[in-house]
C-alpha cells in the first residue's frame, strides 16, 4: 500500500521574508512551510502590509490552496538566477 500525502509539500524561502522592514535580513532559507493555514497565515499578512503601503494600490485576492502552491511554485521560479516557467492554457483561462 503507498503512502499517500495528506497535502503536498510547499516548500521555499518566503516563510522568513518581512518586506515591510526596510532593516529585516532575507536570509533566504529554503525550507518546508508547513500546513496551507500557515503559509496562507503568511501570505495574507505580506498581502495587508502591501495594502496598507502609501501608494500602492489595494489588491483583493482569495487565496485558496491551489493559489498558495502555484504562489510556491512560482515564487521559487523567481528567486533563481535566471528562472523562467512557460504557461499553457486555453485563451481566457486566467493564465
Amino acid at each position: 500500500m503507498e503512502a499517500v500525502l495528506a497535502e503536498p509539500l510547499l516548500i521555499g524561502d518566503y516563510m522568513t521574508a518581512n518586506p515591510a522592514d526596510p532593516d529585516a535580513v532575507d536570509p533566504k532559507v529554503y525550507e518546508e512551510c508547513g500546513s496551507y493555514e500557515k503559509v496562507g497565515k503568511k501570505f495574507n499578512d505580506l498581502l495587508l502590509d502591501y495594502n496598507e503601503s502609501e501608494g500602492n494600490k489595494e489588491m483583493s485576492l482569495v487565496l485558496f490552496k491551489d493559489a498558495l502552491w502555484h504562489l510556491t511554485k512560482i515564487h521559487r521560479i523567481v528567486r533563481f538566477p535566471r528562472g523562467h516557467a512557460l504557461l499553457i492554457g486555453y485563451g481566457g483561462s486566467g493564465k
